[in-house]
């Protein structure tokens, strides 16, 4: 999971790791419509796209028990937000990662 500020962010990430990484992923934010939410939901979900690229629209309700990255392309607005989207990684017991990308 990549965890972005806005809207903006997401679909620019997105864009950069399909296009110069070859990452397929999906994106995942309040200006989707529920269902394109849910689709990409489901086509990370099964593996078709290993990477969702989210807001914090991404939020509480999600429960995967898989989830061994979670990556934050910059510092959460919050402490709260942060310990909710950290809490996606490793809900099954086994080790995950947590990367924060900051910059000045």
């Amino acid at each position: 999971i990549v965890y972005c500020l806005s809207k903006a962010q997401t679909e620019l990430v997105m864009g950069h790791l399909i296009e110069d990484c070859g990452v397929p992923c999906v994106v995942f934010h309040a200006g989707l419509q529920f269902t394109e939410r849910m689709s990409a939901f489901e086509r990370w979900r099964t593996g078709d796209a290993p990477v969702i690229v989210c807001t914090t629209a991404f939020g509480e309700a999600i429960d995967v028990a898989s989830v061994r990255f979670v990556i934050h392309i910059a510092s959460p607005r919050c402490m709260i937000d942060k310990v909710q989207e950290d809490g996606r990684a490793g809900r099954d017991g086994r080790p995950a990662l947590v990367y924060t990308v900051y910059s000045k």
